[in-house]
């Protein structure tokens, strides 16, 4: 079941974190959350798994993008993406967006509660 979301709800979020030793924030913008949200509505219940690009300076991390790779094998318990198909993927998007990617996302669809995207890995390099 989907719950209908309001168009109020959805807007840029931004949470602190710990990555490595130092306090982090992340904040991911309206558009790529949206994208992340439809990406997993769209192929639950199988799992969806993305890249995120965006910007990081001392103590954030902004995601201005986030895609999907279509291409990638989808099961309710997992999801794995050639990784040939993913560096090409990445490289392709670096030049076009002109930004890093700065990590990924997945979904977990075998909740009680349905549908979770709850795994976000942002890179601290």
């Amino acid at each position: 079941m989907i719950k209908r979301i309001s168009r109020a709800a959805i807007s840029d979020i931004a949470y602190p974190t710990r990555l490595g030793q130092d306090k982090q924030r992340v904040t991911i913008r309206k558009t790529p959350l949206i994208t992340m949200l439809v990406s997993a509505v769209e192929v639950y219940p199988k799992e969806t798994r993305g890249v995120l690009f965006g910007r990081k300076d001392q103590h954030t991390f902004t995601v201005e993008h986030a895609f999907p790779y279509q291409t990638a094998i989808r099961t309710r318990t997992l999801v794995k993406v050639d990784e040939d198909v993913e560096k090409c993927v990445d490289s392709l998007l670096q030049g076009l967006t002109l930004l890093k990617p700065i990590g990924g996302f997945h979904s977990h669809t075998n909740t009680r509660i349905g549908t979770k995207l709850t795994s976000m890995l942002i890179r601290s390099e």
